[in-house]
């Protein structure tokens, strides 16, 4: 089982001091996602408290939690493993009589219905920092002292998910019909119709048709049908009897008789619904309907297969999926047409392409369900926009020549932050692609002296310059030691100590270079000026994580900024590994060769 990871392996980054979580409570992260409801007033539930659980001290904090194991899937040997080190230096202690209600400020429910579930209570801290924390980029649901998370209803229920039932109409986007129970579904089902989502912004002449996945509520993917209408995209998606696509390929049909306003078609699927929008698309009829194919976590064998075909497809997988898996995808390339563009998701399992839950043998994301979403309707998107365009193309090769700097990226940002005289020792970037075990890490000078820098790709989704990646890394996220940190060692600074603005204007110089003689002067003559404003510092790792790098347009300005943690090497705390710390979120070259050729 995956270990289960609580809102407390969020609160250890830097120098946890108690007095000043929530002061910089405006530098959130925000959910491109329609927003959903993370807390509910439902009572607590008999038993609610009871059972296995872990007790521990948070090391940073001093406050003592308490992880409840709620979920069926927990077994004496994995709640054993997981309370072992609920933080990398804190055992836990597993009682039998589960937690205390009483002096509790709030609860975290993590994996709410599934077989991992735990219910994690906490007894002190900030109850506004925590509860951002549970549900972003935790993906819990919090409920302050006296109130249950409780569990969101299944699929199977006359009510989705949160997530699905807030994308069922927004103000941006139109859903017809805006069906939040099953008997809507149901007749649905019957009509021969569709579920659809028509941005309100725009007419749209570019339509996706998509099948679900095998037994799969087709209201689990409308998170993914919002984003992509919120790119200007009619979205269609089609439930089908006994939830299994295959045999039903013909509502293309139905769809795309009922819209004629819509100019170019695509259809797509989820796992074995990819299977089926391939047989449709395989048919003689699809030749002069059908413009792409889009597939979600799916690939074609022998059984069904368009090596031949005039039809654009693109192939978006995660690198976690345990059902369909990379190495399937690559194996499985000869059934598609030679230009099909494949895009991965760092970090993104089967599962995540809908927000259903969990699947028997599917892989542990490493991203959470609103990240997976997002990618992969921004590269649904942009797959779209460059058909529509007939722009479909290899991604420009100095984004790849962007993309190799990434892994010296966190070393070139120490030397700027340490700005030593005598120069940095040597130093190696240890890449985490997992956000929470980046949390926990902290940056150190090993037994031969050489320096640690922790690092963290975030990945954005793009859809609008079509010879861009609908897929590139927006910022990369660096544990530095400070220069006085050095300097306690015996360094000698050369100056004042560097700053994640500074590494920000190395990437836009890095940029630069990479512009034409034409390039150049299409830039200059359009106007645009960057400048780099002055850090956020914090002195809280939550409120650092929950910061970002800021690119603001403000007439032909363009201003980067960054979020950074700073920790005096002096620092009155117990733990000396919370010292002398500079941490940043940076701009990262391929975000500026983005603006640097579309200013």
């Amino acid at each position: 089982m995956r270990r289960n990871w609580s809102i407390s392996a969020l609160l250890v980054m830097g120098a946890l001091v108690a007095a000043s979580c929530g002061t910089d409570a405006a530098d959130t992260v925000t959910s491109t996602l329609p927003s959903t409801t993370t807390s509910t007033t439902l009572p607590l539930v008999t038993g609610e408290s009871g059972g296995a659980a872990c007790q521990y001290t948070n090391p940073f904090t001093g406050d003592s939690e308490c992880r409840r194991y709620v979920g069926e899937g927990w077994s004496d040997a994995s709640r054993a493993d997981d309370c072992a080190a609920p933080f990398s230096s804190v055992e836990g202690t597993l009682v039998s009589n589960g937690c205390e209600l009483e002096d509790s400020v709030g609860t975290c429910r993590i994996e709410a219905g599934q077989p991992g579930e735990t219910l994690t209570f906490y007894y002190g801290g900030d109850t506004a920092m925590l509860s951002q924390f549970c549900a972003n980029p935790g993906g819990g649901v919090w409920a302050d002292s006296g109130e249950s998370a409780g569990a969101p209803s299944s699929m199977g229920d006359d009510v989705p998910p949160e997530a699905a039932a807030a994308a069922i109409g927004t103000a941006t986007v139109a859903v017809k019909p805006e069906c939040t129970d099953a008997s809507c579904i149901a007749s649905v089902v019957e009509a021969r119709g569709a579920v659809e989502f028509t941005p309100r912004s725009q007419a749209p002449r570019t339509g996706l048709i998509l099948f679900p996945g095998a037994s799969v509520d087709i209201r689990a993917y409308a998170p993914l049908a919002h984003l992509i209408a919120d790119s200007g995209h009619f979205v269609a998606l089609v439930p089908v009897p006994g939830g299994v696509s295959l045999g039903n390929e013909d509502r293309v049909d139905d769809v795309v008789a009922a819209h004629p306003e819509i100019n170019t078609w695509f259809v797509g699927g989820h796992s074995l619904g990819g299977v089926a929008a391939a047989t449709y698309a395989a048919n003689e009829r699809a030749e002069s309907i059908v413009s792409g194919l889009v597939l979600w976590a799916s690939y074609l064998d022998e059984m069904a297969d368009l090596p031949d075909i005039e039809l654009a497809v693109t192939s978006i997988y995660g690198s976690e999926d345990g059902l369909t898996t990379v190495a399937e995808v690559e194996a499985n390339r000869g059934y598609l047409p030679a230009e099909t563009r494949y895009v991965a998701i760092e970090g993104g399992n089967h599962a995540q392409f809908g927000f259903y839950g969990t699947q028997d043998g599917d892989g542990a994301p490493l991203i959470s369900p609103e990240a997976q979403a997002q990618l992969a309707a921004k590269a649904t998107a942009h797959f779209m926009a460059s058909i529509e365009a007939g722009l479909l193309q290899a991604p420009d090769a100095r984004y790849a020549a962007a993309a190799d700097l990434e892994g010296s990226w966190c070393e070139r940002s120490q030397e700027i932050m340490a700005n030593l005289a005598s120069g940095l020792p040597e130093v190696s970037v240890d890449e985490f692609r997992a956000e929470n075990e980046f949390v926990e890490s902290k940056p150190l000078v090993d037994d031969e002296g050489v320096v640690h820098v922790p690092m963290h790709p975030f990945q954005i989704g793009q859809h609008t310059v079509l010879d861009a990646p609908p897929i590139l890394t927006g910022e990369l996220w660096c544990k530095h030691k400070s220069q006085d940190f050095f300097a306690a060692q015996g360094a000698t600074p050369a100056g004042d100590p560097g700053s994640c603005a500074k590494a920000n204007r190395a990437a836009w110089e890095w940029a630069l270079t990479q512009l034409t003689e034409a390039e150049r002067r299409f830039w200059e003559s359009s106007g645009r000026e960057v400048e780099f404003a002055l850090d956020i510092d914090h002195d809280a790792g939550p409120a650092w994580l929950a910061g970002a790098v800021d690119v603001v347009r403000d007439g032909p300005t363009v201003t980067i900024s960054s979020s950074r943690l700073v920790v005096a090497a002096d620092a009155d705390l117990d733990d000396p590994r919370n010292t002398g710390l500079a941490y940043c979120k940076l701009w990262t070259p391929a975000d500026a060769l983005r603006l640097a050729l579309n200013p």
